[in-house]
């Protein structure tokens, strides 16, 4: 298998990304990729059990930079096709990787509180984006992303992480501006892509399945640091080896996955 073969982004993909700040992929790998990249994902995780972030269990188990545990995670997400997708969404020569996680969410855990992950990124840029994707097929009864229809154009950005009270603000944001709620169930190998000031969180997942997805994070190359909050402090330090504010975000942890 070769995962730095092209996938074919159209115009409606682009239009899709750019207007609504998220846009739905089909088959951006193909079963036997899932398969084998799938296997070298839960090996990372089955050996970093006791890593996990107990704060976040009743939403999801999440554990990041996995590619330093096993080179065929390396492979996975500095790959050339996905790099050249999330360029070609933003309209930009080139990407950088910033990290990747996995967000699994167990049998009856309970709905993602709606979140903007540019919270968190150090990212002075909206050229920064999640690819979210599915491991295995997600039902809507398995706790599927849901996005706010054009909620990354607003413009009150109230700096609140993962929880209930963010829940409520943007909750209320969205009705407010009456943003449309898409719910978008997976087939394994789908992908959805989100800019990183889309509003999103995820249903619940009501079934006794294991709900498995991979995110990987990009940002247009040149980008700089932004460190005004604790949380960017910490992405910093964890995720850009150590980049102070107004550097450009480009360690050596950060390799360029796609330039024109």
């Amino acid at each position: 298998m070769d995962i730095n073969s092209f996938y074919s982004v159209s115009d409606t993909h682009i239009e899709s990304y750019r207007n609504n700040g998220f846009v739905h992929l089909p088959q951006v790998c193909s079963k036997d990729e899932i398969k084998f990249f799938g296997d070298s994902i839960r090996r990372v995780v089955k050996d970093r059990s006791k890593e996990l972030n107990p704060a976040l269990d009743d939403y999801f188990m999440q554990t990041l930079n996995l590619r330093f545990d096993c080179s065929n995670i390396m492979e996975f997400v500095i790959s050339k096709r996905f790099g050249k997708i999330v360029a070609e969404l933003m309209g930009v020569k080139a990407v950088r990787l910033f990290h990747e996680q996995i967000l699994f969410k167990k049998p009856k855990t309970k709905s993602t509180p709606w979140h903007q992950d540019l919270v968190y990124w150090p990212l002075d840029t909206n050229n920064a984006l999640g690819m979210w994707m599915a491991l295995c097929d997600v039902s809507s009864e398995m706790g599927p992303v849901v996005f706010a229809k054009g909620s990354h154009k607003h413009e009150s950005r109230k700096h609140l992480v993962i929880s209930e009270e963010s829940e409520q603000y943007l909750g209320g944001i969205i009705e407010e501006y009456g943003y449309e709620i898409i719910s978008v169930p997976m087939n394994a190998g789908d992908v959805t892509i989100h800019n990183g000031w889309t509003i999103h969180g995820a249903l619940e997942n009501s079934s006794n399945e294991l709900r498995e997805a991979m995110i990987v994070t990009f940002y247009e190359d040149g980008t700089r640091v932004i460190i005004d909050n604790a949380w960017r402090e910490n992405d910093a330090r964890t995720y850009l080896d150590g980049c102070r504010h107004g550097e450009k975000a480009a360690s050596k942890i950060n390799p360029v996955t796609w330039s024109n």
